[in-house]
């Protein structure tokens, strides 16, 4: 359904084989990979979701992977085991709503949210935070000396914008009680994520609190999210502009997963020169090493057969990976312009 031609080759090229990309990866399902691991992953899903909405706007699919990624209830543990995935599962809900204004979808996949829900806010710690417990796998991206230890902001971020999907869909529901409460429960963790975690000196959110101390570690998950789910005020957004996403000093990001999220919070900021800058030098890297589909991750910094080892494995990197194919969502929505204003496209 959706094609894109623009004055620039190499956009265009990265356009056609982010398509592609996302064209092997569909099949029943939005799988990850399609040689390794072919496999419903709710991070990996949730990025299909987007990209499909610019792409084949295939909802049938959308609705099956959100189906079985769910499974049934009892609740023993989060979706594939990830608590950010579990997060990712909630937010796709209230995507697939703004981009299909399917309300029937929400009624049928409503009780399942709640009891999935419940099963979060069973596992908040004292302070209603939601921390690792065993079974848990605290996933964020594939990145060196990432901590997962203590309360970590990334994921209350998550969390908040889940708890107002909630809310959300309760309303659609009619279901008042709920409705409030969980815009009440997202206010409530939002002002404590603020307390605990902003950081004036810093202007940025750390990363996480250890034995109930805040560090004083800075990288771009959590502020980059910040900013694609508008928490932050115009100052608060200018911090984390100039001293998070565009300065080099921060950690960078080498998978196509994350890039795609804090190429979007740039987008979203306007900055959509720089991005176009990134994607060509991003994307068109892999391209002039040779690729046909984009990879699961890429480090321009890598050379020779080192480049396609993971997992500890020589050649263990997928190199069709659904997250690679971002550019197709980047592009359709943040320079064409194209987005729903009101869901299903009604406005």
């Amino acid at each position: 359904i959706g094609n894109f031609r623009c004055s620039d080759p190499l956009i265009n090229k990265i356009w056609d084989v982010s398509a592609y990309t996302l064209h092997l990866n569909t099949r029943e399902f939005f799988t990850d990979g399609i040689k390794r691991d072919r496999w419903i992953w709710s991070g990996d899903a949730y990025q299909s979701y987007l990209m499909n909405d610019y792409l084949f706007f295939d909802e049938p699919t959308v609705r099956r992977t959100i189906y079985a990624l769910r499974g049934k209830d009892p609740v023993t543990s989060h979706i594939n085991t990830i608590m950010d995935y579990t997060f990712y599962w909630f937010m796709s809900i209230g995507d697939y709503y703004l981009y299909s204004g399917d309300k029937a979808f929400i009624r049928q996949i409503y009780p399942g949210m709640k009891t999935l829900m419940d099963f979060c806010l069973s596992r908040r710690d004292k302070d209603g935070f939601m921390e690792w417990k065993p079974g848990d796998w605290i996933f964020i991206d594939w990145a060196k000396n990432l901590s997962k230890q203590g309360v970590i902001s990334f994921e209350q971020l998550l969390f908040c914008k889940s708890l107002e999907t909630m809310s959300q869909c309760a309303s659609l529901m009619n279901d008042t009680a709920n409705e409030k409460q969980y815009a009440s429960l997202a206010a409530d963790l939002k002002s404590k994520i603020f307390k605990k975690f902003w950081n004036d000196h810093l202007h940025a959110f750390v990363h996480n609190e250890v034995n109930d101390t805040p560090t004083t570690v800075v990288n771009r998950y959590a502020n980059m999210f910040a900013l694609l789910l508008n928490y932050l005020n115009p100052g608060q957004q200018r911090d984390v502009e100039k001293y998070v996403l565009l300065n080099d000093n921060v950690q960078k990001i080498t998978t196509p997963y994350m890039r795609f999220y804090e190429l979007e919070a740039l987008c979203h900021a306007g900055k959509q020169q720089y991005v176009l800058n990134q994607m060509k030098d991003y994307w068109g890297g892999m391209l002039s090493r040779g690729a046909t589909t984009f990879w699961e991750a890429y480090d321009p910094a890598e050379k020779g057969a080192a480049q396609y080892a993971m997992y500890g494995r020589p050649f263990g990197k997928s190199l069709c990976h659904a997250w690679g194919a971002s550019p197709v969502y980047l592009l359709g929505k943040y320079y064409l312009g194209v987005k729903p204003a009101t869901p299903g496209y009604s406005t």
